[in-house]
């Protein structure tokens, strides 16, 4: 079934001006340019901006909050291990009882030689024999959740990303994008670039803004829900 055409999809772009796009991932969309399969990809539901790229991948089956700029040097300070941005995860699993899953989430657990750098989590049950794993890390390798799950030796049933350091998916409709506009602070790329989405200022387009106040030199960490979009 096709999905319905997006705010952020038919908005105009202003030139010169830095875009972030927040996305909720739909299922079966591929984070790339273009697939060789011919499956949709996200740029399918985003605005045809020069130069927008994604911050970390969410694979085919996983849906969830996905960030997209123009700006390449953030996106991979936002990424890169070094800066530790928290990302939270919520994954309904089989295959082990709660208490054994919180007894094996209790000890580090290691992919490829290195500890899975898991801050967070809580286990709850989710009806019948499965479990809810709400995860709280701070790196992005490849399929992380999916092969820590692995590990373990549970069955993944559904996947999804509710946040990317303070950015949280909040009610966004599959499908849907956000427009994240960026106060003009002159320390707007310093604070991106040092510290992540976390200092940023931001406000929805057409909404009010959160956070510092423009030429705060050292705003508190700023927390934003995405907005349902207008179907």
């Amino acid at each position: 079934m096709a999905l319905a055409a997006t705010r952020a999809a038919s908005r105009r772009v202003v030139p010169g001006r830095t875009e972030w796009v927040g996305l909720h991932k739909p299922l079966g969309y591929v984070v790339s340019r273009r697939d060789p399969r011919g499956r949709p990809t996200v740029f399918d539901l985003v605005p045809p901006v020069p130069g927008l790229t994604y911050v970390g991948r969410l694979d085919v089956m996983t849906s969830g909050l996905l960030l997209l700029t123009t700006d390449g040097e953030a996106a991979h300070r936002l990424m890169h291990p070094r800066f530790a941005v928290e990302r939270t995860y919520r994954a309904v699993v089989h295959g082990m009882r709660g208490a054994d899953i919180r007894r094996a989430l209790a000890r580090p657990v290691v992919l490829e030689g290195r500890p899975v750098r898991l801050l967070r989590v809580r286990v709850e049950a989710a009806g019948g024999h499965a479990s809810q794993l709400t995860l709280v890390l701070a790196e992005g390798r490849y399929r992380v959740v999916r092969r820590l799950c692995e590990l373990l030796g549970l069955k993944v049933e559904r996947l999804i990303r509710l946040s990317y350091g303070p950015i949280r998916l909040g009610t966004l409709k599959p499908g849907s994008a956000g427009d994240l506009a960026v106060f003009a602070v002159p320390d707007y790329r310093h604070l991106v670039y040092h510290y992540g989405v976390a200092h940023v200022a931001a406000v929805v387009r057409g909404g009010q803004p959160i956070g510092p106040a423009p030429g705060r030199s050292s705003p508190a960490p700023v927390g934003w829900r995405l907005p349902e979009a207008a179907d």
